[in-house]
């Protein structure tokens, strides 16, 4: 029997979290001209919890952008509010980023072509981050967009701004996983994206880990690029380690690469991870003792400035 779509809203006031996630799920299937104005009134009308879970069921059929201006200026208060006590912790690396040791976010934003930024805490930063790489959208308006509208630019964290995500001119031209060619436009995509960073902030280093642009599982993938003054000095991919670029960086030295771990036993091996902790900053490995200067922001690509913030309800 179909559901309309106020029963639907009704369900999320089901104490059964498994319904309450169906409910949102349908919502989401739903045409978002009719659905957001009932989750809208919903939103006013109800009180306490049921204003909550109809926030939540917003965000998670319309996004960020499905909200009106008062809920927009009530989570900007929030996390603003938020900024300043939180303490930073290990991001839970799966996919890519890149390392440039600057301050100027205004620079980073003009660099990548960024626009619209948003503060946000690192928390949010990250999960928008691992949010819009595995959420399929649900075939929503840019759905096809989603791991290419927005990137999370890091605070300063120990005098390097980290930024995760790429540009959506990059994301398109290395396109999806799955034919031969993948590989290599994955290579000289971000080999000339460092390059070309590297004349603007004199050293500018890309990793990668777990989770490769265009393709949507973790397969144990590692690599990592180091450019400076416009020459890449090291570039090396575990799953293509005969096109490795240049001299081992210094992290290398005594340790095996990814591809060599079969070659000796008791050889401590090396990855991403290892040479960010050496030549930059470990996202994996922030605490306390990382200094942070300033605040993160979520900042829409060309694509996300087109299509729209990707929907999905986030944890702040």
């Amino acid at each position: 029997m179909e559901i309309e779509a106020p029963e639907l809203i009704e369900l999320l006031q089901d104490p059964d979290p498994d319904v309450r996630r169906g409910a949102v799920w349908a919502l989401r299937a739903l045409s978002p001209g009719i659905v957001l104005p009932l989750l809208r009134d919903a939103r006013r009308s109800g009180r306490g919890l049921a204003r909550r879970r109809a926030l939540e069921a917003l965000l998670a059929v319309g996004g960020p952008d499905a909200l009106d201006d008062r809920d927009r200026a009530l989570l900007r208060r929030l996390i603003r509010f938020q900024i300043p006590a939180e303490v930073p912790a290990p991001m839970r690396l799966c996919g890519s980023w890149f390392a440039l040791p600057t301050g100027d976010r205004a620079a980073v934003l003009d660099a990548f072509g960024l626009g619209d930024p948003e503060p946000v805490t690192m928390r949010l930063g990250g999960l928008t981050w691992h949010h819009d790489q595995h959420d399929g959208g649900g075939g929503c308006p840019g759905a096809a967009h989603r791991a290419c509208s927005r990137v999370y630019v890091s605070p300063v964290l120990d005098g390097w701004t980290l930024v995760f995500g790429a540009p959506s001119d990059d994301q398109h031209r290395i396109g999806p996983g799955g034919d031969d060619a993948f590989e290599e436009r994955l290579r000289d995509t971000m080999l000339a994206r460092t390059a070309a960073l590297s004349l603007r902030f004199g050293t500018v280093h890309w990793y990668g880990m777990g989770h490769r642009h265009g393709m949507d599982r973790a397969d144990g993938w590692t690599a990592w690029i180091v450019a400076a003054n416009g020459e890449v000095l090291r570039y090396y991919d575990a799953f293509e380690p005969d096109d490795q670029l240049g001299r081992p960086h210094p992290a290398e030295e005594g340790r095996l690469l990814p591809h060599e771990r079969s070659l000796a036993d008791g050889v401590e091996s090396c990855d991403a991870r290892t040479v960010a902790a050496q030549a930059s900053v470990d996202p994996g490995a922030l605490g306390p003792h990382t200094r942070v200067e300033g605040h993160g922001v979520v900042a829409l690509t060309a694509c996300g400035r087109e299509y729209g913030h990707p929907r999905g309800a986030l944890e702040i």
